[in-house]
Order: structure tokens, then C-alpha cells, then sequence
């Protein structure tokens, strides 16, 4: 079953009763008579979701809502509470201790189901991000959880019927947005434009164009990832189950309580940017999985993928000439042996820095293992690879290599080999990534038997012959 969520309520045939309702909906769940027991299988199961009475025999349900937040292990769990207290400073009350949604008894299964679909698509969400990130940085989030401050952006999308305004906002004591926008003008932002951090959507335009306009939102790149709050007239609960399932955050019903709209926006916004802040050092994390952690450079791993890919693109006829070098720093294992360990990466973390310094932008510099460095030239000539190949072997022997404990190593230098593309089109499909590698190694290991700190360049099958250059 898809989904598991934890029912909370001390009359066992509400429990049953709201277990058949999400068996039906393939849900499984977890049953608990009392908040003790459901703190305990809150931390034991960490369910997707829980449905909390507020009139518990030990506590109340807005009290088991503060102990789960104050848990980092439970902090993120949406709750929905279900009372039959309609009353304002219960709902607030609430709101601000952490709960997603109240519903009033007798609850509405229609809403109630979609209410529960939108925050396990939420949950689902969050459970992505974290799986593609460390144990470390989850945690490290955690321990930040509280940091998120953010000073909210909000756009009406308005229908342009009522140019660039909502009737049925008109009478609020303070304001609600900071802009309006046609839907038009929404559809049509790009990633470059600066977004709002949450859109709400003006009665008027689901009432008159439908909720088409959720599913038009939803589907464009640039903003989809932008909330969106559908405000919709009191009692069209058809229409609220409607809204949730076509991708809204929330839906509010007129006429519209200020300090409910704050709080319910405050956490949609800190929703969002807590998931934007993992989404970020998610990526952080993954650039780093593909770097040398001493020179910074690309790892062998993502080279060689860089490499197929430039192979797949001119097997289709697709892409440039290019070339490959695969450099060795000559005679290296002496820098270890007499300077030591920390001097050689001294001295790798100086290599790579002049290699740079030469290199073009789109070029590709990795390393490849221990002092062997790998370089990729795309869109690069046989000529114009054997010309940087010689700006590379040049730069590395130039000068003194200058350490921090003020030793001076004399002189370093590099051979290369070089192995250039030639042929495109469906029969350049024989280069494969071993054959051009396997080229290159060949030419490194002729410069380095004709006497190192020189460039040699290797035959083969659609390869051309690079001239040998004198050191």
C-alpha cells in the first residue's frame, strides 16, 4: 500500500471507521487510542501523515501537534486535526502550534481525502530530497530548521475581467498581496523574472475560467514550484477537494480571517524554502561527488561520462572534432619520496592551477588518478589540440614550484599524450570511450620512453597521427 498514516481518536469506531476510509483509498495505517501511544508510533514508524482528534483522554490534540514539531525526528510529519470546536481561537490556535489543516466534525470525506492526498504529495516530496542527500547534510538541516525567516512576496493572480483587481477582496482591512497579474502575464514569466513566494488565485478567475488555471500553472518549469493558494467562496467544499487535487497548497474560503491567511502563508513559505535550502545543498553535494576533493578538478567518473557523451554526439554527427590529453606529472613518486606527502599535493594543487591558467572555458580538466590528469578539447582541431597540449607542458615546467615550508622544488614537468577525433556520422560509431583512451594512454607512455616533458600523439582508427614535438 501506498502511504502510511497514523489515526488518532480514543472512540475505536472512529478509528475503524477512518481506517476502512483509507483502505479503500490503498492507504495503510497505524491506530492509536490515546497521545501517549501515538507520540510512540510517531517516532517508531514516522508515518506520511497523521489524523489527530483534539479531544484526547491524556492530552489534547493541539498539545500532541507541539510535542511532534518539537522532535526533529517528527517535526516535519503533516498533521490533520479533526474538533468539533468551530471556534476562531481553537483553529488559530492550532494553525500556529504546527497543524497543516483542521477539519470540523462531521468531516467532509471528499475534502477530507484530497486534503490527504495534497500532503502526502507534499511528504513525497521531502522524502526525494532526502534520499538523494547524506545522512550528514539531513542533519544538518534539521539542526537549521529553525533559520528559515523570510519576508513573504505574494502575487493575486486576478481574472482581467476586473482589471487587475478582486472584488471580493476589496473590503480586507490590510492587504494581502504585494501585486496583481493576469493569468496570461503569470504563464508567460521565465526563470530569469523575479517570482513571488506564493501565488493566490482571486475567486473570480476559478470561478469564471475553472480550475484549468491550476493545471496550466503546474506544468510551466519557470514557476510550478511557486505555491499556489486558490481563495474560493464559503461552502463549494466540491470545488476546495477539486483545487487540492489539481495541485494547489491550500484553499481558503471567504470571507477571508487576516491572522489565519498570515499563519497558513507563513508556513506554506517556509515549506518552500526549506525545500528550495535542500534542493540547493542537495545539489551542493552531488558537485561534489563529482570533484577530486584535493584539486577541486572534475574526478575521473564524470570525465569519462563527459567523454561518452562527446563520443554518443559525434557518432551522431553531431558534434565538433575534438581531442583528448592524458597528462602525467614526470617523475612524481620522487616528490613524495624525498619532500613528502604534503609537499605533493603541494605541488598537484600548483600543477592544476597552471593548467587552468591555460586552458580554455569549455574545456575539460580532471583528474584521473594520483598524478595523472585528463583533459577533454571539444570543438578542438589536431592542430589545435597538439598547440594547448605544448601551452600546457610549457606552463607546468615554467618556473620554481614554491612550498609553504619554504623548500623550493626545482622543476616539474609533464608528458602528454594526445589522442585526436576524426571521423562523424553513423560509421565514427567504432570510437568507443576505451579505444580513445587506450590511444592516449599509448601516446603517454611514448613521450615518457622518449625522454619525458614532451607531447606524443597516437595512431589509430579514425584517430589522426599527432607530430611529435621536441621537448
Amino acid at each position: 500500500m501506498a502511504g502510511e498514516i497514523l489515526v488518532v481518536d480514543d472512540l475505536s469506531l472512529s478509528r475503524m471507521v477512518l481506517r476502512a476510509k483509507l483502505q479503500g483509498a490503498s492507504f495503510n495505517s497505524l491506530l492509536a487510542p490515546d497521545a501517549r501511544t501515538a507520540l510512540d508510533l510517531a517516532r517508531a514508524h514516522l508515518p506520511d501523515l497523521i489524523l489527530l482528534d483534539n479531544g484526547l483522554p491524556d492530552m489534547t490534540g493541539v498539545e500532541v501537534c507541539i510535542q511532534l514539531r518539537k522532535d526533529p525526528q517528527t517535526r516535519d510529519i503533516p498533521v490533520i486535526l479533526i474538533t468539533a470546536d468551530t471556534t476562531r481561537e481553537t483553529r488559530l490556535g492550532a494553525l500556529r502550534a504546527g497543524v497543516d489543516e483542521v477539519l470540523i466534525k462531521p468531516v467532509n470525506e471528499t475534502l477530507l481525502m484530497s486534503r490527504v492526498r495534497a500532503l502526502l504529495r507534499r511528504t513525497a516530496d521531502q522524502k526525494e530530497l532526502r534520499e538523494q542527500a547524506s545522512a550528514a547534510l539531513c542533519q544538518g538541516m534539521a539542526e537549521d530548521a529553525g533559520t528559515f525567516m523570510v519576508k513573504l512576496s505574494v502575487t493575486l493572480i486576478c481574472d482581467p475581467a476586473d482589471d487587475g483587481t478582486s472584488p471580493a477582496l476589496q473590503d480586507m482591512d490590510r492587504p494581502l498581496y504585494d501585486r496583481t497579474m493576469a493569468l496570461s502575464d503569470v504563464l508567460g514569466l521565465s526563470g530569469s523574472d523575479m517570482l513571488p513566494d506564493i501565488f493566490l488565485m482571486a475567486p473570480e478567475l476559478v470561478l469564471r475560467q475553472g480550475l484549468g488555471a491550476l493545471s496550466d500553472l503546474g506544468s510551466r518549469a519557470a514557476i510550478r514550484r511557486v505555491p499556489v493558494v486558490a481563495l474560493l467562496p464559503a461552502g463549494m467544499e466540491t470545488l476546495s477537494a477539486m483545487a487540492l487535487d489539481l495541485g494547489a497548497s491550500d484553499v481558503l474560503h471567504l470571507p477571508l480571517d487576516p491572522e489565519e491567511l498570515a499563519v497558513r502563508l507563513d508556513r506554506i513559505a517556509e515549506a518552500k524554502a526549506r525545500a528550495e535550502a535542500m534542493r540547493r545543498a542537495v545539489g551542493q553535494e552531488l558537485g561534489y561527488a563529482s570533484r577530486d576533493p584535493l584539486t577541486g578538478l572534475f574526478n575521473r567518473r564524470h570525465a569519462l561520462a563527459r567523454l561518452t557523451d562527446l563520443l554518443a554526439a559525434r557518432a551522431r554527427g553531431t558534434a565538433d572534432p575534438f581531442a583528448v590529453l592524458l597528462l602525467d606529472l614526470d617523475h612524481f613518486k620522487r616528490v613524495n619520496d624525498d619532500l613528502g606527502h604534503l609537499a605533493g599535493d603541494e605541488v598537484l594543487i600548483e600543477a592544476t592551477r597552471r593548467m587552468q591558467s591555460v586552458l580554455r572555458p569549455d574545456d575539460i580538466l580532471a583528474r584521473y588518478g594520483g598524478e595523472e590528469f585528463l583533459i577533454i578539447l571539444p570543438r578542438t582541431t589536431p592542430a589545435e589540440a597538439t598547440r594547448i597540449a605544448e601551452m600546457v607542458r610549457t606552463r607546468i615546467a615554467q618556473g620554481v614550484y614554491l612550498l609553504q615550508d619554504g623548500q623550493r622544488l626545482l622543476r616539474q614537468t609533464a608528458s602528454i599524450g594526445l589522442a585526436a577525433s576524426e571521423g562523424a556520422g553513423p560509421g565514427a560509431s567504432a570510437d568507443r570511450l576505451r579505444d580513445i583512451i587506450d590511444r592516449a594512454d599509448l601516446a603517454l607512455l611514448s613521450a615518457k620512453q622518449a625522454g619525458r616533458n614532451r607531447v606524443e600523439g597516437s595512431a589509430g582508427p579514425r584517430f589522426t597521427v599527432v607530430p611529435r614535438e621536441s621537448a
